[in-house]
């Protein structure tokens, strides 16, 4: 049995509550549920569902209810651009969207729930569903890449599972969004505290705004989770400033963490007698992979902890042996029930079946001490984090290559750097960053170069890229 499927037990429990002060309880959540799962339950064959997602109640009756069909549900975010959704649509070819009402949509509406309607598209596939798949995550966040990650609801269940081992979570908790439900770490926030039957807390106002903190108080929320941007707004307002009388933990995952800050909250969390929780995960692993317990972090602030329950953690070097010494850099290795089947780029890899086994290659340097604690050294690949989203470097230079605007992408978490040949083009580069990514200004660092250096095989040096690169 599934955490979706066990709902209707909590009753009279307060489930959903909005920030416009409309709440659902468990039953009522069930029932709703029920509705858009029967009209999904008459296809005759396993669908996709896209679900323009936000952190209201019909966004999260939507998800729960093509999951409980036993259908396929793709978390997009809301606010996605036209040219990434129209590329979705032609690789993903959904039979179904689940969004909001559109007066002039040409799709047929077969269910409304709220301000949202579940539409049925015109596409017709012949492609067979993996019958284990159940959610579809982007890899970047909201770039609207293709590539997705394709999870079960064993998935699902079983890091939520972990999770709330960990934090020790109850029904008493009531969690307050902070981030979008299409991301895997707000995703497990809600996986986590409908599990035990808990309330969630949906906002879309940000943590700068004073609707926020009183709607937070109003309520009286038990957590905030939040990724590094997240913290440094934290830094800024101080959560405790705010009357939170309420607050019992605070978790930070989706990047590293500057060390000055994790002391600080630290500091500031044992003051006020709230735990504190520093974790790493990826989209891949559903959502946690390890976290550094509130007892370690004064000690190992640069750690990411130990692995999570029913998880674990190895090294391996160049050649793929495990690494048993400490302080020897390898890839990090995860195994656990939360590894995905496998990435997705189109609709064809759908019909895929368990690609790793429960074992994922995170694709990040690491070591771990003498006590079994794992640090991060830096990553294989070329991808950073801003606010929490993973930016696939190479993706956004081939975006800029193909409408002729060539840049040269670098940079690391919370700070995207860009290379340019021509200084003309840097205001219409911000604004494309920010209209096509979501990238705030703020979060970008612009260059200009003279010239590309190069290895002697033709091959970019990043390395070099911006030692030679002159700030804008």
């Amino acid at each position: 049995m599934s955490f979706i499927s066990e709902l209707a037990q909590h009753g009279d429990q307060s489930a959903l509550i909005e920030d416009n002060h409309h709440v659902l309880t468990y039953t009522q959540v069930a029932e709703a549920i029920e509705k858009i799962s029967n009209v999904l339950k008459s296809q005759q064959k396993k669908s996709l569902v896209f679900l323009l997602a936000n952190n209201n109640i019909p966004s999260i009756i939507g998800y729960l209810s093509v999951i409980h069909s036993n259908h396929v549900v793709m978390l997009i975010e809301s606010t996605i651009s036209t040219h990434f959704l129209g590329q979705l649509l032609t690789q993903y070819r959904p039979e179904f969207i689940y969004q909001p009402i559109q007066d002039k949509s040409t799709y047929e509406l077969m269910h409304r729930y709220m301000d949202y309607g579940l539409y049925r598209t015109e596409f017709n596939n012949e492609i067979t569903i993996q019958p284990a798949l159940s959610l579809l995550l982007s890899t970047s966040g909201s770039t609207g890449s293709p590539k997705q990650v394709r999870l079960t609801l064993a998935n699902l269940q079983a890091n939520a599972e972990s999770i709330i081992n960990y934090l020790a979570l109850d029904n008493t908790e009531k969690a307050i969004t902070t981030l979008p439900m299409n991301y895997s770490y707000g995703l497990s926030i809600i996986n986590t505290h409908l599990l035990v039957g808990a309330s969630l807390l949906l906002t879309n106002y940000s943590v700068m705004t004073k609707e926020f903190w009183d709607f937070f108080n109003q309520y009286q929320a038990t957590s905030l989770a939040g990724v590094p941007y997240s913290y440094e707004m934290f830094r800024k307002i101080n959560p405790f400033k705010q009357q939170v009388n309420s607050l019992r933990y605070m978790t930070q995952a989706g990047g590293k963490l500057n060390t000055n800050l994790v002391n600080y909250f630290a500091q500031e969390c044992k003051k006020h007698q709230v735990k504190f929780y520093v974790m790493y995960g990826q989209t891949e692993a559903t959502a946690r992979m390890s976290y550094l317990s509130i007892n370690d972090i004064t000690s190992h602030a640069n750690s990411i902890g130990k692995a999570i329950p029913a998880g674990q953690f190895e090294l391996v070097d160049d050649t793929g042996s495990v690494i048993h010494l400490p302080h020897v850099q390898g890839e990090l290795r995860y195994k656990g029930p939360n590894v995905m089947l496998g990435y997705a780029q189109s609709r064809h890899d759908l019909s895929l079946g368990d690609d790793l086994k429960g074992v994922l290659n995170t694709g990040d340097l690491a070591y771990f001490d003498e006590n079994g604690f794992f640090y991060i050294t830096g990553r294989l690949k070329r991808f950073i984090k801003l606010t929490g989203k993973r930016i696939n470097l190479d993706e956004v230079e081939k975006y800029f290559n193909d409408i002729a605007m060539p840049v040269y992408c670098g940079g690391e978490d919370e700070c995207l750097k860009i290379a340019l040949l021509e200084k003309g083009s840097a205001d219409s580069i911000k604004k494309i960053l920010f209209d096509i990514y979501q990238i705030h200004h703020s979060l970008i660092k612009l260059y200009q170069i003279d010239d590309v250096p190069k290895s002697s095989s033709e091959k970019i040096l990043y390395t070099r890229l911006f030692e030679l690169a002159m700030p804008l």
